[in-house]
C-alpha cells in the first residue's frame, strides 16, 4: 500500500510542476497580450485624435 501512495504522490508532484509551468507560459503571455493591447489602443487613440483634428479643419474650411 505505501508503494501505491508514493506512485500517487510522485505522479500529482509532475503534474503540480506541469500545471505551475503552463501557469506561468500563460501569465508570460498574457503580459506580451496586454503590452499590444496597450500599444494598439495607444495607435487607436493617436488616429482618433488626428482624425477629429482633420474634420474640424475640414468643417472650418467649408
Amino acid at each position: 500500500m505505501a508503494n501505491l501512495h508514493l506512485a500517487q504522490i510522485e505522479y500529482l508532484s509532475q503534474q503540480l510542476i506541469d500545471q505551475v509551468k503552463n501557469t506561468n507560459n500563460l501569465i508570460v503571455r498574457s503580459k506580451f497580450e496586454l503590452d499590444l493591447v496597450q500599444q494598439t489602443l495607444k495607435a487607436f487613440l493617436t488616429v482618433h485624435e488626428e482624425w477629429i483634428v482633420e474634420r474640424e479643419l475640414d468643417h472650418e474650411r467649408h
